[in-house]
């Protein structure tokens, strides 16, 4: 069943790498501008989109070790966003895979 499910595994894993970048991406523009110049050069920010990355890893997969938050109003709005993006997201990969049990049910059915 998962492996008949491969194409729709692989392009499910683009989209969120291509999210993850994107998030991360978003998240680093809006913390880094949003601070204080004397907050932007601290050690446990948003230093590189990188870090952005990391946290949109942690954030999606709705892990939030908590070592990088969002300090700003808008990045905390924006990351509020994203844990509920994040839960719609681990919630595809288990339609895909029912969808699939339904399909081989229905073929097992026909013959």
């Amino acid at each position: 069943v998962i492996s008949s499910a491969k194409q729709e595994f692989i392009v499910l894993i683009g989209v969120v790498c291509v999210l993850v970048l994107l998030v991360g991406t978003v998240i680093y523009f809006i913390e880094f501008t949003g601070l204080p110049k004397d907050l932007e050069t601290m050690e446990d920010g948003y230093n590189s989109i990188l870090h952005g990355c990391w946290w949109s890893v942690v954030t999606i997969t709705t892990v939030g070790y908590g070592d990088l938050y969002p300090k700003t109003p808008v990045g905390r709005l924006f990351g509020s966003l994203v844990v509920l993006f994040g839960i719609v997201v681990l919630a595809f990969p288990m339609t895909i895979i029912i969808s699939k049990f339904q399909d081989s049910l229905a073929m097992k059915k026909l013959s």
